[in-house]
């Protein structure tokens, strides 16, 4: 009891003293000023949020990732391909140049996350919160970058007791967006309410602290919360005509997420999940470039498969594409500030090597999909490759468990991945006819001979050499060979590994697809019902 009337003694004297004390920065005895000094608006620290025990358990682990350059390449078709590069800016030297955070980065690697700081652009509004030592709100105050200061401006406390100071700011000049997300109730658990995702939100918090008699000047820097990413696409010099349009979006994305005032760390968890952030470009460069600044609102996308750029339409040269591969695994941290570089180049993909049989060429090796690269591509003849299930454009991982399709995993059904080796459309999946013909007659009404036997040696896979009734030696490349790697049958296990191949084909009945099964008796079989399993994929010549 006598501690609460201390409080309220002390309270008194404050009000007494504001009410009483002309406003200046030189207060009477028992108050506080407190100055406001906004110096700029930094990434995120992940460092210091890590040691508060908050949800990025993966970010120093992937620290090195993260500074070094992220680097992909797809074909957007027979012509042209993309190489993009993400890195993650320096912004120590960028200024953002107005509210819709247009920045001039300069990119360096093996930078400290959180270390980097750009001045924020003129007009922009934010907002400083008061908190007692109970949590309660107090007051707050308005401030706009470029704006002078007046002793109305700083907070006047009462020395001895402990305040908490929060700043935030959504990089806007108009103060009714600080208003709709106004914070109500105790610091403990109030919060920023439907924060607008696609809004460059940053946060500063001073913890609970007393200060002494006199001035103090507050430093504050507001960090970014959610991602930004410039996307650059630009025309080499061996591109004819103009970047016309493009269309696309990046995801994960949330559009409205709450954050907790006590700490500033956003709720991805519960947000509103949105089809995508979209890639607003504008061109330049006589149409020979085009960039856009995007913030992206996700999770931390170091510890999974990454973000994604969609492109859904691209037009160069008066042509236009909208089946372009997306572009996935941006490993995107929270806060950070990066540069997406699109490098549009030309070229002319050469047809792999074939195997002609009854009149249909064959790949020489089964399919594989690198998910770094996203390429896709032939493993050399006599490797098993990678396993693949019906109707999706990516294979089985065998890393986790992965025992049926999911599109998060597989990539989106509706899919000939053989249609996406390069060049693009020039292979397809064989079909059951196409299977069969292995075992049946030529055009001289002769069986083709198969030999069954390792493809060089002992150390190397069985299975099933085409046209051959021996060991075809040294000229094993000339000839049509499936290892036998077996099939994952609705599991993470492996059977009939190196006792026979199994192999996805377009189906000839009631179901669209099914599994030719090539065996150690040189036999090949059908097996009724189609196939759910995940297994190779030998393509073959799309003519």
């Amino acid at each position: 009891m006598v501690m609460n009337n201390t409080y309220a003694i002390l309270f008194f004297i404050f009000f007494l003293s504001i009410s009483c004390t002309k406003k200046d920065d030189t207060p009477g005895d028992g108050i506080s000023v407190i100055k406001i000094n906004l110096t700029g608006a930094q990434s995120l620290n992940l460092g210091e949020r890590l040691s508060k025990n908050a949800p990025y358990p993966n970010v120093l682990h992937s620290r090195q990732l993260i500074a070094d350059a992220q680097t992909k390449e797809i074909a957007i078709d027979n012509m042209y391909k993309v190489s993009a590069t993400l890195t993650l800016d320096d912004v120590r030297q960028s200024m953002l140049t107005d509210s819709k955070l247009s920045m001039n980065s300069m990119r360096v690697k093996n930078m400290s996350l959180g270390s980097t700081q750009s001045n924020l652009a003129q007009g922009v509004k934010y907002r400083m919160l008061l908190y007692d030592n109970t949590g309660a709100f107090v007051e707050y105050k308005d401030y706009e970058v470029g704006v002078s200061l007046t002793s109305d401006d700083s907070f006047r406390l009462v020395t001895g007791l402990n305040y908490t100071f929060i700043a935030y700011s959504v990089g806007s000049n108009s103060t009714s967006d600080l208003d709709r997300i106004m914070p109500t109730g105790n610091l403990n658990d109030a919060l920023f309410e439907e924060v607008d995702g696609n809004k460059n939100f940053m946060y500063y918090i001073k913890p609970a602290s007393s200060y002494q008699e006199g001035l103090t000047t507050l430093n504050i820097v507001l960090e970014h919360q959610f991602s930004q990413i410039k996307t650059i696409v630009q025309l080499d010099n061996a591109v004819a005509g103009q970047l016309a349009s493009i269309e696309a979006t990046i995801t994960p994305h949330i559009n409205k997420v709450n954050v907790p005032v006590r700490n500033g760390i956003p709720d991805f968890d519960n947000g509103t999940v949105s089809d995508g952030a979209i890639v607003d470009f504008i061109n330049t460069a006589n149409n020979r470039k085009s960039e856009a600044t995007t913030i992206v609102t996700s999770p931390d996308q170091t510890a999974n498969n990454g973000g994604t750029l969609n492109i859904s339409s691209i037009t160069i040269d008066g042509k236009s594409n909208t089946q372009v591969s997306p572009i996935e695994g941006l490993k995107i941290v929270p806060g950070g500030r990066y540069t997406l570089t699109l490098n549009v180049t030309k070229f002319t993909p050469d047809i792999p090597d074939g195997v002609e049989i009854n009149g249909k060429v064959w790949a020489k090796g089964n399919l594989i999909y690198d998910r770094t690269t996203e390429v896709y591509s032939f493993a050399a003849p006599g490797e098993h490759g990678d396993y693949w299930f019906q109707d999706y454009c990516k294979p089985k991982r065998t890393d986790i468990s992965n025992s049926s399709p999911t599109s998060e995993i597989n990539g989106l059904p509706g899919c000939d991945p053989c249609k996406k080796v390069l060049p693009l459309d020039a292979w397809r999946l064989p079909t059951e006819y196409e299977f069969r013909s292995l075992a049946q007659p030529n055009s001289n009404n002769t069986p083709l001979d198969r030999y069954v036997g390792n493809y060089n040696g002992a150390a190397s896979n069985q299975g099933m050499f085409v046209d051959t009734a021996v060991d075809p030696g040294e000229s094993r490349t000339d000839y049509l060979f499936f290892s036998f790697g077996g099939r994952y049958q609705n599991s993470d296990n492996i059977s009939n590994k190196n006792s026979s191949g199994h192999y996805l084909a377009r189906g000839i009945m009631i179901f669209p697809y099914t599994e030719a099964q090539l065996n150690s008796n040189k036999s090949v079989e059908y097996p009724t019902g189609g196939t759910n399993n995940a297994i190779s994929i030998r393509c073959i010549q799309n003519n």
